[in-house]
């Protein structure tokens, strides 16, 4: 899998993202430098050469220091963090290129904008954070959906996979309490946590078929 990490200009989050898709979503001319583990990112600074109004300089500033962290934690875990989600979800992401336009970490936005195209900037609230949650977005590129009900079963797997399993296995000690996460997700994640249990214990693991097979048990997880 090829991994991308650009810097994007700090807006408010909505406008933040219609931007990023109108002006973003195209083949990036911006040169590469490959780096070991075949992961290559991709910085873009000030490309137009428009001209930055003072209050935007310490925002740029932050966003330029933050995509190295990004950057660097991301090289320091792939590796360890390839495996795991190879081996969670059975999928090969080799021949796959996914871009990451990091925006400033305050503003908290996360989010899968398709076409392997991903929007982040978040303060980083424990250790590997981004690292895990840009998995998360990846997941999203392969678990898709087109209703609330197929939503709350989709989401709740890419979350135990990388928000529950990825950063346990990563930073060790256990699950945080579901209470703690999306409220929306929360009856869903429970009812799917005994058959997810029995998931990981599978040898021949395959997330797209658990999500398929869960989507089976609708009535049961919603109601």
């Amino acid at each position: 899998m090829t991994a991308t990490i650009q810097k994007a200009a700090t807006k408010n989050s909505k406008s933040m993202i219609q931007n990023i898709r109108e002006e973003y979503n195209k083949p990036s001319k911006t040169k590469k430098r490959t780096i070991s583990m075949e992961v290559s990112f991709i910085c873009s600074g000030n490309e137009d050469r428009k001209p930055i109004v003072e209050k935007d300089k310490d925002k740029l500033s932050q966003t330029e220091a933050y995509l190295k962290l990004v950057e660097t934690n991301w090289r320091k875990n792939f590796e360890k963090s390839y495996k795991i989600i190879n081996e969670l979800t059975g999928l090969d992401f080799k021949n796959d290129k996914f871009t990451v336009f990091v925006t400033n970490p305050n503003s908290n936005v996360g989010h899968y904008l398709g076409n392997n195209k991903i929007i982040w900037g978040h303060k980083e609230k424990w250790e590997n954070y981004s690292t895990v949650y840009i998995w998360h977005e990846i997941l999203h590129s392969k678990i898709r959906y087109n209703n609330e009900e197929d939503h709350q079963i989709g989401h709740s797997i890419i979350e135990l996979v990388t928000d529950y399993e990825l950063r346990k296995r990563l930073n060790g000690g256990k699950y945080e309490p579901f209470e703690k996460s999306r409220p929306m997700l929360l009856d869903a994640k429970r009812k799917i946590l005994p058959y997810w249990k029995e998931y990981l214990k599978s040898d021949d693991k395959n997330i797209i078929k658990f999500y398929k097979y869960c989507k089976t048990l609708k009535s049961h997880i919603r109601n």
